[in-house]
């Protein structure tokens, strides 16, 4: 399972800036644990942060990336 998001709100004025991403890991469930990212941002004035994680396993593998080039073939993202 792969999931993006676009950097800001699809407006002109996303090419300022003012959205960024930091990965996180948690312990959980004892040996295990989750991984994710969280995505922060301000809407209308407004200041957000949302997520999204899993929890990784002996069976189970998370990867996280923080960023990526839109632009390039995806290869990074499945390295």
């Amino acid at each position: 399972i792969c999931l993006t998001f676009k950097n800001g709100q699809g407006t002109k004025e996303d090419s300022a800036g003012g959205v960024w991403c930091q990965g996180f890991k948690v312990d959980c469930d004892g040996d295990d644990e989750a991984k994710g990212v969280v995505i922060h941002q301000q809407f209308k004035g407004m200041k957000c942060s949302y997520g999204i994680a899993a929890k990784a396993t002996e069976t189970v593998t998370v990867s996280v990336k923080t960023r990526f080039d839109p632009k390039g073939t995806g290869l990074e993202l499945w390295q």
